[in-house]
Formats: structure tokens, sequence, C-alpha cells
């Protein structure tokens, strides 16, 4: 994986599948720390991108609006998302403000994309922490590691690799290693694409 790489890697395969290549390659093989809300952070990163925007006001590149949209999302979408603080909860992991703000607005999309991206192939993924059912211990095992906490968030490419968000909102990749895209909507754009992640152990 291109970029700069500190690898330290745990051998704990991916479940019940074969342990993955790098995505994109084409083949197979304590309680969190006072945060800001999800409004408060998207204000003091920006969202608004320099890539072919859909207008002055769009938060996302044409690209990824038109992806999203085609998910069914909208800028006012708000879902409820009782059963994945209840599932936050069961699995210990407290209650956050960024994620749960994450949640609510993207929470349950289904975004269908393929094809090569600026930097590695566009994989399908979906936002549903409860699809991540049986692998809560392995996010607490590397937030710990890397001293953050890691929530699981969904599934890419139909569950060969994970979806995580800590508390700051960043995106992770998750399986028997780590790496981290950009947070919030800027790791949405990353993620639909095609930009690789930072590898982190």
């Amino acid at each position: 994986m291109a970029g700069t790489i500190h690898t330290v890697r745990r051998q704990r395969p991916c479940r019940s599948r074969m342990t993955p290549p790098s995505p994109g390659t084409g083949t197979m093989p304590h309680p969190v720390p006072a945060a800001r809300s999800y409004p408060a952070i998207m204000a003091s990163t920006g969202s608004r991108r320099a890539r072919t925007p859909m207008s002055e006001h769009s938060r996302f590149t044409s690209d990824t609006e038109q992806a999203l949209r085609a998910a069914g999302w909208s800028p006012e979408r708000r879902v409820d998302i009782s059963r994945w603080r209840e599932f936050f909860q069961a699995s210990g992991f407290a209650p956050n403000a960024v994620v749960e703000g994450f949640l609510a607005e993207f929470g349950g999309l289904s975004v269908t994309i393929s094809g090569p991206g600026l930097e590695r192939a566009r994989e399908p993924f979906k936002i549903d922490p409860v699809l991540l059912d049986g692998e809560e211990e392995r996010f607490q095992e590397w937030g710990e590691e890397l001293g953050v906490t890691l929530y699981p968030i969904g599934e890419l490419n139909y569950g060969h690799y994970f979806l995580g968000m800590d508390e700051q909102g960043r995106l992770y990749l998750v399986v028997d290693w780590v790496a981290r895209w950009s947070a919030l909507d800027k790791g949405l754009e990353d993620l639909i694409l095609g930009r690789k992640p930072v590898e982190l152990a």
C-alpha cells in the first residue's frame, strides 16, 4: 500500500473468511473522552470539496454526491439510531456524539460502486454497525493499540473488509491490519472516490 506505512501486523484472521489482500487489488486470497459533536467537527474541518462540486454549496464532489444520493442519502436524511446505540452499549462502547451523528445521517446506506478510483479500486460498502456483530473484540483491541476508541460502523466489499470510526470521526479499514482515511465527509470522499488509506499497523 502506498504512502507512509508503519507496520506492526496482527495475525488475527477475518471472520470465517480467508484474510484478504489490500483492498482494491481485484483478487481474493474505557470511557470515551469528551468529544465535540458531529456538526461542530464538520464546521471546524470544512465540508466543501474542490473537485467538481455539485454546486458552490455542496459538501461533496459531484461523483460522491451522486453515489450517496443513489443509495438514498439526502442532506436532510435522519434515521433512528436506537438499535445501533443499543448494540454499542451491549458491546461495551460508550456513547459518542460524533459517531452517532454520522450514523443518523448515513447509517443504513448501501453504496454500490465499482471500477477504478483515484488511487485504488472503488468497492461497495454498507454503513451498519450490526453487520459486525461478533467482531467487537477486534475493534476494541485495535483501538487500544492505536490509542483511540474504534467503533465498528460497517462493511466494505460485502464483508471482505470492515469499516470503523474513531471518536473524532476518522474512518478506518479494519481486518488483521488497520489503515485510516480522513474524517467524516472527507473520509466518505476518500472511500467513494477510491483513495488509498494510510496503513497504520
